[in-house]
């Protein structure tokens, strides 16, 4: 399994409390936590049948359609 679940921080909000507007603030989960609350949701992965490889490289051709957003509001 390839996740990153992404947030941004609020631009408004860091602007109305600061003045500022901030640059490249975004938040991601860990691989292993987002593999724990689908284990915990009953959501079963399917075994890998590519070698690993590294996402420096870019994301290959062929998975490029099966990269979607997931969105979870607990």
């Amino acid at each position: 399994m390839v996740g990153v679940v992404v947030s941004r921080l609020d631009d408004l909000a860091v602007l109305e409390a600061t003045g500022t507007l901030p640059q490249n603030m975004n938040f991601a989960t860990p691989p292993a936590e987002i593999a724990g609350f689908l284990d915990r949701s009953g959501i079963t992965l399917p075994a890998p049948v590519a070698a690993p490889f590294d996402l420096g490289d870019g994301l290959r051709d062929e998975m490029a359609g099966a990269v979607v957003p997931v969105y979870c509001y607990e």
